[in-house]
């Protein structure tokens, strides 16, 4: 009934033209990216997107799906999760990071990374992590963005990850930079609130700015958030 309610099928809207796709992480990093179930599908949505999207926001799991379909860049396993709030800094003052020079906070979740090395040079690293490695990244002018953290995450989300997975029995440092003291009794540090602002109205505003730097034939003001993107 949920998905009936809030969800579409991509057949309703592959013909059309859109502003903006935003597509999201999945708890599927231990799984190749072909033996995904959907990947066939998902493969078509990225493909379809460079043709009938102005711009593409590519977020954790959604970021190193997009990059090895794109251009073939492998993910990695870590030795541990990342998880937690870290210190990335601007590397090229690109629109989407405007104020956020030279540095920031973002939260991470992830149990895989990618490497710059192994990034083709149209895709420019724009945000990096001594801790971490590549936070954000750019192709095609812009229009493909590569986010591999969460500067959308609530203040509580991490906490509730952390919760969910030891209720699940899993052996977990806690968030990194995230709780007073670092205890989880003595509450959040939001220490990224201010860094927050990227989130997806940023990424909005910065498709705004895009349409009207650009003589369109048609008013495309249309954004598919949960039709292609929480697949």
């Amino acid at each position: 009934e949920y998905v009936d309610r809030y969800y579409s099928d991509f057949e309703v809207y592959k013909d059309g033209y859109y502003d903006g796709l935003i597509l999201t992480g999945a708890p599927l990093e231990s799984i190749n990216f072909e033996d995904v179930r959907y990947w066939e599908q998902l493969k078509e949505i990225m493909t379809w997107a460079q043709k009938h999207v102005s711009s593409s926001l590519y977020i954790c799991w959604g970021a190193q799906a997009a990059l090895y379909h794109h251009f073939g860049v492998p993910k990695y396993d870590l030795p541990e999760k990342c998880f937690g709030i870290y210190p990335h800094r601007v590397v090229y003052n690109h629109r989407l990071l405007h104020n956020m020079h030279p540095a920031f906070m973002m939260p991470n979740s992830r149990h895989t990374e990618v490497h710059s090395s192994d990034l083709p040079p149209e895709c420019q690293v724009i945000a990096e992590s001594d801790e971490t490695g590549v936070g954000i990244m750019v192709s095609n002018e812009g229009r493909e963005v590569y986010v591999v953290g969460h500067l959308e995450y609530e203040p509580l989300t991490l906490h509730n990850e952390y919760m969910r997975d030891l209720e699940k029995g899993l052996v977990i440092a806690p968030p990194h930079n995230y709780y007073i003291n670092n205890v989880s009794d003595q509450g959040v540090d939001y220490v990224y609130r201010c860094d927050n602002a990227f989130s997806v109205q940023r990424y909005k505003k910065s498709v705004d700015y895009k349409k009207k730097m650009k003589k369109n034939k048609e008013n495309r003001s249309i954004f598919l958030e949960k039709v292609l993107l929480h697949v």
